[in-house]
């Protein structure tokens, strides 16, 4: 039997009531490094850098995030 490592993610998302599956207990270490070692922000507030919505090169800056973290945690799962 298979289960979809996303599928897994998307259902402790779900549980915690997030939309973020970055945001769940698996991710969110691997996110709060890579903020700490790039001195980059994942997270947006409105006011951020005086910004009221989220500017495009914030979006780029945690899509790079995610693709990181994702490696990250693919090479955990898989590398035991």
């Amino acid at each position: 039997m298979s289960i979809s490592v996303g599928a897994l993610e998307r259902i402790s998302a779900a549980a915690i009531n997030s939309p973020d599956v970055f945001k769940i207990s698996l991710m969110w270490p691997i996110i709060n490094k890579i903020e700490e070692l790039s001195k980059k922000k994942y997270d947006f507030t409105p006011g951020d850098l005086g910004y009221d919505t989220i500017p495009e090169c914030w979006i780029e800056v945690m899509k790079s995030m995610r693709v990181i973290a994702d490696h990250l945690r693919g090479g955990n799962i898989s590398g035991g």
